[in-house]
């Protein structure tokens, strides 16, 4: 029973320890930040990377539903020129295969912002984990 006890009083304080140091790194990164964006560098570069998340948001939902529009959506490629002949199975991926490009192409642009500004992302990482609720 007094392991039951202690094991509990660890297992909140554990948790409260958790929280402090989560804190704590939010404040180090939010103070690193503010040594190398002014604030009004912070605002262009989120706007800037919000704009890409839409725009990678919008290729996405494009290819899904030019996917959604191919006949025969569930057949590998093998089975579409048996099935079809290769000039209508390219017919058939025309749209949907400009649409993967045009969304690994959005993919890249977010890739090399969040590479390119490191510091930021785990900035909006402190954000989202002390946003976080306790039943999350």
């Amino acid at each position: 029973m007094a392991n039951d006890q202690q094991s509990k009083q660890h297992s909140e304080l554990l948790g409260v320890l958790q929280g402090i140091q989560s804190s704590l790194r939010a404040t180090a990164i939010v103070q690193l930040v503010s040594e190398f964006y002014t604030p009004d560098e912070r605002r262009a570069l989120m706007a800037e990377y919000d704009a890409l998340r839409d725009k990678d948001s919008a290729a996405f939902a494009a290819m899904q539903k030019t996917r959604e529009g191919v006949v025969d959506p569930d057949l590998s490629w093998d089975q579409r020129v048996e099935k079809y002949g290769e000039r209508t199975a390219k017919q058939h991926w025309a749209d949907h295969a400009g649409c993967m490009a045009i969304r690994a192409e959005t993919m890249k642009d977010v890739g090399v912002f969040e590479q390119k500004h490191r510091l930021l992302m785990r900035l909006m990482d402190s954000v989202a984990e002390l946003g976080k609720g306790k039943y999350e």
